[in-house]
């Protein structure tokens, strides 16, 4: 399996045509470019070679020992207090199971691809309202399509839900910054997200 994703003919016709941006451009294009990478995070079949080793598995034994044990607070793995991550991924798997009834390797990679697609719509929202709407299209496609983040948004590790939680902070800290009123709303949501990744 290639560990790069492949942008549609639409991503490249995007980019080709940035210099004559006026709008959001050609929607046929949009909405292909969309669909191209909603189907890299969601490609979630199994892959051959079983787990990505060492950390797909021992995240998955973690939110299993969870489950089984009750112990919602402190996760443990093989019997061992785990504090080396934050309890929301593993919370994140076990409700992703409960809805969908099985354990598996989609249920566990999903928390991965979900935090993975609304980190991309973050990025083009912040973007958007720091500069204007064609750099928020090109920095969510910028995310969407570099090295990696795609194949990591896959797996069952922290990476793509750390990004989301982090750009979540961000937004709200810069939200709050600008803001005359009604600050302490957004410093809270900051430090919330904040929280939760640490």
């Amino acid at each position: 399996m290639s560990l790069f994703l492949k942008p549609s003919s639409a991503i490249f016709r995007l980019i080709r045509n940035a210099g004559r941006f006026k709008g959001l451009g050609d929607k046929e294009d949009i909405s292909s470019a969309a669909l191209s990478i909603r189907g890299n995070y969601f490609s979630l079949q199994p892959r051959a070679e079983g787990p990505v080793e060492p950390d797909e598995t021992r995240y998955a034994v973690v939110a299993r020992e969870m489950r089984d044990s009750g112990d919602w607070i402190v996760p443990h793995l093989n019997g061992e207090i785990y504090a080396e991550k934050p309890p929301l991924f593993f919370w994140l798997v076990n409700l992703s199971t409960f809805f969908f009834g099985e354990n598996s390797e989609l249920t566990n990679r999903l928390p991965s691809a979900l935090a993975g697609l609304f980190a991309v719509l973050v990025t083009f929202v912040f973007a958007k309202r720091l500069f204007n709407e064609k750099a928020g299209l090109f920095s969510g496609l910028a995310l969407a399509t570099c090295l990696l983040f795609p194949q990591v948004s896959r797996w069952m590790v922290l990476d793509s839900l750390l990004v989301l939680l982090f750009l979540m902070a961000t937004f709200f800290l810069h939200h709050g910054f600008y803001l005359r009123e009604k600050r302490r709303k957004d410093y809270l949501l900051a430090g919330l997200f904040m929280g939760l990744g640490s």
